[in-house]
């Protein structure tokens, strides 16, 4: 079953999460927004993060969808994603559509459901590989200070730094995957971790940036710093 109402909601989720990844979530950083302050900007994207989880795992089942909602509740939320994707730069207007959503989306007890449940491990999944990307590029740093001369003190720092993030982001997972494995047991709302999982997401994307630029940097020197290690080594 592939309804109209059902196609525009997986379509604006998609638009929506494109948008956030080049949205700057530090930009209203010392903000909060809401009737009571109760958001920051980071938190308001984290927990729309968390509710296009939701979405999914509703637009996964569209059978089951369509029996618990009417044509009028679908293209609600169709209305709430499409504003929700409007406003993604303005947190003001932001506040409103992120609740609405919220409210529209309880109804249908998304916590309970085993495809909520797989769209979190899916969401794990995501952060393990970007994981595997950060070990890669740890390891060619690695191989190029080997390459270049073992007395470049600053690229030895570099590396020191990857590898204590490397390990920041392992232990994190490894927290975020035993709470999840404690809240499906308890059949707690899932929500709260998606927020945590989404604040590792963007540290483990700006330790791949800071270390990929490095790496590039490094690179470009590499011919510079072998001739200065010749000259040195033919001195001596």
């Amino acid at each position: 079953m592939d309804l109209n109402s059902i196609k525009k909601i997986r379509e604006y989720r998609d638009d929506i999460r494109i948008k956030i990844k080049s949205t700057d979530i530090k930009k209203f950083k010392d903000s909060t927004f809401g009737a009571e302050n109760e958001y920051s900007y980071k938190g308001l994207i984290g927990g729309i993060e968390a509710l296009l989880t939701d979405v999914t795992a509703l637009t996964k089942a569209p059978t089951k969808f369509v029996k618990l909602s009417t044509h009028a509740e679908r293209n609600a939320i169709v209305s709430s994603l499409n504003q929700v994707l409007s406003y993604i730069d303005n947190p003001t207007e932001l506040t409103q559509s992120f609740e609405s959503l919220k409210v529209q989306l309880r109804k249908y007890n998304l916590r309970y459901l085993e495809d909520r449940h797989i769209e979190f491990d899916d969401e794990i999944q995501e952060v393990r590989k970007i994981k595997l990307e950060l070990q890669q590029v740890y390891k060619d740093s690695k191989t190029l200070f080997d390459d270049v001369d073992k007395a470049n003190e600053s690229l030895a720092d570099s590396l020191k730094v990857t590898d204590s993030k490397l390990e920041e982001i392992d232990e994190e997972l490894d927290r975020i995957t035993k709470r999840k494995e404690l809240l499906i047991e308890q059949s707690a709302d899932l929500r709260e971790v998606n927020t945590e999982l989404t604040d590792l997401k963007e540290l483990a994307n700006t330790h791949l940036t800071e270390i990929t630029e490095s790496l590039t940097e490094v690179k470009s020197n590499e011919k510079l710093i072998s001739t200065f290690a010749s000259t040195v080594r033919e001195r001596k």
